[in-house]
């Protein structure tokens, strides 16, 4: 069963077209509890911008939600680019946006 999970200080890897995001996991993930332990999504299928951060959906079903971005010296910042990208691609067009309400 796929929840949805909240990450703290994450840091997203990305090794060619895959995206994975890792950092402190807080929810339930297949009836597993995370409780602030360090865990890693699986590939990154879809993302959205949330009113309070990054939605990420991995690639079998399992929602998270990014709270914080890792900001230590030396963090994996390298790839923060592709997720944030990867989120404005899934966001509903202004134009279609405005059409729906409109009728």
């Amino acid at each position: 069963m796929a929840l949805c999970a909240l990450i703290y200080e994450a840091y997203v890897l990305n090794k060619g077209n895959e995206i994975d995001i890792a950092g402190l996991t807080y929810g339930i993930i297949d009836g597993k509890e995370f409780d602030g332990e360090l865990h890693q999504t699986l590939h990154i299928l879809s993302a959205w911008i949330d009113d309070m951060g990054i939605g990420v959906k991995d690639i079998q079903g399992h929602e998270y939600l990014i709270l914080s971005l890792d900001d230590k010296p030396g963090a994996l910042f390298d790839s923060v680019h592709a997720l944030l990208a990867l989120s404005f691609l899934h966001e509903e067009p202004a134009c279609e946006a405005e059409d729906g309400a409109a009728s």
